[in-house]
């Protein structure tokens, strides 16, 4: 009985320690990290370590390790703040695009998507410049109504002007290249 005891007490103190790796989003995130130093959270918070330092390379070798270990959260990386610095650079947009591949080729094969899963397609396919499967997919799930209507004519508003940008963006890169230099400001 004494051993028994003994024993719930250590259980006990041991549950009382970890309990304060849960606090947090961040804490918990670096327990894993030094628990698996190679697990997706180590690769994410190198990644964000590397971004705040406005080291792309870094940046871009962790995400694509998070991803080769099954990361696929890649709206996060087009949202979160962290990254900001980083949008514009083509090799973060590149790996951001791999990531939102490997969610496509995930969830697209599967029968009767559900809103949600239509919804996050649409955006996989625009973080990756496919604008007419991004902008079928928002429309089907649009037609279906239901809760959350507001927030995918939102989110069809928000890739159709990505898409418009996009298209501007390459046509004033083809006017530059053709020596067609147009120096006035977007509208």
């Amino acid at each position: 009985l004494l051993a028994a005891v003994a024993v719930l007490a250590l259980f006990g103190w041991r549950s009382f320690e970890r309990a304060g790796v849960w606090r947090s989003e961040l804490t918990l995130a670096r327990d894993a990290a030094a628990h698996y130093p190679d697990g997706i959270s180590a690769q994410l918070l190198r990644a964000q370590n590397a971004a705040r330092r406005g080291d792309v390379d870094a940046a871009v070798a962790a995400l694509r390790a998070a991803g080769a270990r099954g990361y696929d959260r890649f709206i996060d990386l087009e949202r979160e703040p962290v990254y900001a610095s980083l949008r514009s650079d083509a090799r973060f947009r590149a790996v951001v695009a791999e990531i939102a591949g490997a969610w496509i080729s995930e969830v697209a094969p599967r029968n009767q998507l559900t809103a949600p899963e239509l919804r996050m397609l649409g955006h996989a396919h625009a973080a990756r410049g496919e604008w007419e499967s991004a902008l079928a997919r928002l429309e089907e799930v649009a037609a279906l109504g239901g809760p959350g209507s507001e927030g995918i004519r939102a989110d069809l508003a928000e890739v159709r002007g990505r898409k418009l940008r996009a298209e501007r963006e390459a046509a004033r890169a083809g006017a530059s290249e053709a020596g067609e230099v147009d120096d006035a400001p977007p509208p």
